[in-house]
């Protein structure tokens, strides 16, 4: 888990420095070590950060992680509405 923040650390470096496909390569590399850990946080913010640089990017078309990947299933959670 500490890589996966560490990947989200270098990601935001590249990203203020207006390097926007270097930082999507660290947060794709973030996302991919976070994922196995469950932590909400972290892909939250990997997410968030992920969009601002495809759409400073104007890179709309790009498909990112969850895309690529099944979603999580809803039906360990209930609802009760």
């Amino acid at each position: 888990m500490a890589l996966g923040r560490l990947e989200i650390n270098v990601g935001n470096i590249y990203h203020r420095q207006d390097r926007f496909e270097e930082s999507i390569a660290h947060y794709e590399r973030a996302y991919a070590g976070l994922m196995p850990y469950k932590d909400a946080e972290g892909i939250a913010v990997v997410l968030s950060n992920m969009a601002v640089c495809l759409i400073s990017l104007n890179d709309f078309p790009r498909p990112w992680p969850p895309i690529r990947e099944p979603a999580p299933s809803a039906s360990r959670t209930t609802c009760p509405f």
